[in-house]
């Protein structure tokens, strides 16, 4: 008697666990065909006694001032104690610092530069690096701040210059008599190209962001922090 064969999931002949090939062509076909994503599989944290998880947000005040002016290094201190994952474990207490550097490319338009928080330092001695983007106090990504966009220095030059041009021509028309006429043209010619070369020279002047300290400012936990290496819990008689 013979063996009845067993269709896979995935159709007629198909073999199980392996994705159909696509349908040739378009129309109806196409649109019956959906998409295959991979599975995922769930992990455990391990000891949350000792892990302050990615996502995890910490409030700092700022130590010291910025200037995106040039690119430098930054502190900041945590104003509240943040504990561990399941709520139960002092990991970093209130007044710990946290270092971290921050770059100067601001461009036209920017209104945020992007901070690298690199390492947390507790009273007690405790260290730990970060490798964790700054936010907002809210969680927004970057660190806003004041911005000067240097208006007169990108475009004052060429607006004293285009004025002195103007006045050049209205002294030129003021001139003109029954006797003759003083011919300022190249003058004027000269003084737009002036114009021209100095707004060349300074319209690409880059903002630029500064932020005081004192401010309140955010952290990110980009992955997981695991601290029972310096940490461990003992039982207290109540």
């Amino acid at each position: 008697m013979p063996t009845p064969r067993c269709n896979s999931p995935d159709g007629a002949g198909g073999q199980p666990g392996r994705a159909a090939p696509p349908p040739e062509g378009g129309g109806l076909s196409a649109l019956l065909s959906s998409t295959r994503t991979p599975s995922r599989k769930a992990g455990h944290l391990g000891n949350r006694k000792f892990i302050l998880a990615k996502g995890s947000f910490i409030d700092r005040a700022l130590q010291t001032k910025r200037d995106s002016t040039v690119p430098g290094m930054t502190a900041c201190v945590v104003t509240r104690n943040i504990y561990s994952d399941n709520g139960k474990v002092l990991l970093v207490e209130r007044g710990s610092t946290i270092s971290g550097e921050y770059q100067s490319n601001m461009r036209q338009g920017m209104a945020r530069i992007f901070v690298l928080w690199s390492r947390i330092k507790t009273p007690n001695g405790v260290v730990i690096n970060l490798d964790s983007p700054g936010t907002d106090p809210l969680g927004g990504a970057g660190l806003p701040g004041y911005i000067d966009n240097h208006f007169w220095q990108r475009f004052g030059g060429a607006l004293m210059l285009s004025l002195v041009d103007d006045v050049a021509r209205y002294a030129t028309q003021g001139t003109n008599n029954n006797s003759g006429q003083i011919n300022f043209s190249s003058t004027g010619e000269a003084t737009q190209n002036m114009a021209a070369e100095a707004l060349k020279n300074t319209i690409n002047i880059p903002p630029t962001l500064y932020k005081n300290q004192g401010e309140q400012v955010g952290v990110y936990i980009a992955r997981d922090l695991d601290f029972s290496s310096v940490y461990d819990v003992a039982a207290t008689n109540q």
